[in-house]
């Protein structure tokens, strides 16, 4: 009867093994991607997946130019940093960093936000086509589109990776109607994105954003800042 007992103390041990070997695992699955339901419509390197490598990676105590780390704020040290493995887009390493679910591991780290699921899909479906150098894609500006809405997709791309915790960002928030009409109101958001004197230039450590793009929301402040 011994035989029996000690075959089960050894299944329990190794399902517990199992067990702890997967914790701490990404936690986040990648549904279907773009690229494979329009692979023409080529995800653009410049305009759509550096501004948020930018605002969420490339800062100075992370993954900017003379960091420890591996500078993440041009496409030619990105693919030097080894993160991206076209052959096995989900298995790259800035995938699974951004979807650890240990806070240690995790890119970006506490108090930071995690990046939002739609965010990590761009990135992986870019990473599927290839992970080309898009540059010069073309503008789907449009300033006379000026929502609020439309205001706060910029500014997701843009500077949600240091502005949607109280923790970075200098304290600044723009993850809500309430706070981003304050920084409005106050001139600090026009001033910092038009880079005038006397305001911290943003996005940070990197190019201004493009002039159509600024002029959408100047006249959206223009208009009064409505919640649309």
């Amino acid at each position: 009867m011994k035989i029996p007992f000690l075959i089960g103390i050894s299944l329990l041990l190794t399902t517990t093994i199992i067990i702890s070997s997967c914790q701490h695992e990404a936690i986040w699955k990648p549904t279907v991607s773009r690229s494979t339901t329009q692979p023409g419509d080529l995800i653009c390197f410049e305009t759509e997946i550096l501004p948020l490598l930018n605002s969420g990676c490339a800062r100075p105590e992370c993954h900017a130019p003379g960091s420890d780390e591996p500078a993440l704020n041009a496409y030619s040290s990105l693919m030097a940093s080894e993160y991206i493995k076209t052959e096995e887009p989900s298995k790259s390493k800035i995938i699974k960093y951004l979807t650890h679910s240990d806070s240690d591991k995790r890119m970006p780290p506490p108090p930071d936000p995690a990046w939002s699921a739609e965010k990590i899909q761009l990135l992986l479906n870019w990473i599927e086509q290839g992970a080309q150098n898009t540059t010069n894609c073309g503008s789907a500006c449009d300033t006379a589109v000026f929502t609020f809405t439309k205001v706060k997709s910029i500014l997701d791309q843009n500077c949600s990776g240091c502005h949607l915790s109280a923790g970075s960002g200098g304290g600044i928030l723009l993850d809500t109607y309430a706070n981003i009409k304050i920084q409005a109101q106050n001139g600090k958001l026009k001033g910092s994105i038009r880079r005038l004197s006397g305001y911290q230039p943003m996005p940070k450590n990197t190019n201004q954003l493009p002039d159509c793009t600024i002029r959408v929301i100047e006249k959206w402040i223009e208009s009064g800042m409505p919640e649309n």
